[in-house]
């Protein structure tokens, strides 16, 4: 089986943008490509905290993509409508955010 064979899973990578709305800064998310992928737990246990008044839950999980050089860690993965945001700067290791 090759690695190709192994991505089952659809990736939507999105990036952020940000614009001055009435003199307020807007953040929204974008789609930048949507690519074959797979998403496998590290282990460990999931937890809840919050982080900026945003409510996340934090697990340790690895994306597996084929070779896109465009993808950079400022980016996260929508995967199965679930929302994995990229905690770590020099891996592609992605947190949970729900």
């Amino acid at each position: 089986m090759s690695f190709f064979e192994l991505l089952t899973q659809t990736a939507t990578i999105q990036e952020q943008h940000a614009s001055n709305v009435g003199g307020a800064v807007q953040k929204t998310w974008t789609d930048r490509l949507s690519a074959p992928a797979r998403l496998v737990a590290n282990g460990g246990s999931m937890r809840k905290g919050a982080e900026t008044l945003e409510k996340y839950t934090r697990g340790d999980f690895t994306l597996f993509l084929g070779y896109h050089p465009e993808v950079t860690e400022k980016m996260r993965a929508v995967i199965e409508g679930i929302v994995y945001a990229n905690k770590i700067t020099t891996t592609w290791s992605f947190s949970l955010i729900k």
